[in-house]
């Protein structure tokens, strides 16, 4: 579907352990709406290989929907409404990345649609692994 609205784009379809672009070559990668639809131990093979297309002073930027404390009602309703099975809190997205060797800045937290948390956050691997 995406091919056909948008012709002149290029889509590719990959893994979390074989992305096809070279090391060091990305400046921002962009992550909207997809972690809470992907169980930890795959994000961690993803930011493995986040890592190695970023470029040294490349970034992720994030941005989910994510449990709040005192957001019940939300909270209930995400739940139920969104297809993602793995909506997490702030801290439980903060302590993959922080697992994953990445510094986060929490840039923003905010409502959507009345009843949607939703958490605006960046990461920057903190060393460079060997590659």
């Amino acid at each position: 579907m995406a091919r056909r609205l948008y012709p002149n784009h290029k889509f590719e379809v990959f893994d979390e352990q074989n992305i096809p672009i070279d090391n060091s070559s990305i400046d921002y990668i962009f992550v909207i709406a997809v972690l809470h639809h992907i169980p930890d131990e795959l994000i961690q093979s993803y930011l493995l290989e986040f890592e190695r297309i970023l470029k040294p002073e490349g970034k992720i930027i994030v941005m989910e929907p994510y449990l709040c404390k005192e957001r019940k009602l939300n909270n209930r309703f995400m739940i139920w409404y969104d297809d993602g099975k793995y909506i997490r809190s702030e801290h439980d997205y903060l302590d993959l990345f922080h697992a994953g060797r990445y510094e986060c800045q929490v840039v923003k937290k905010f409502t959507k649609c009345f009843l949607y948390n939703e958490i605006f956050f960046t990461a920057v691997p903190t060393a460079k692994r060997e590659l």
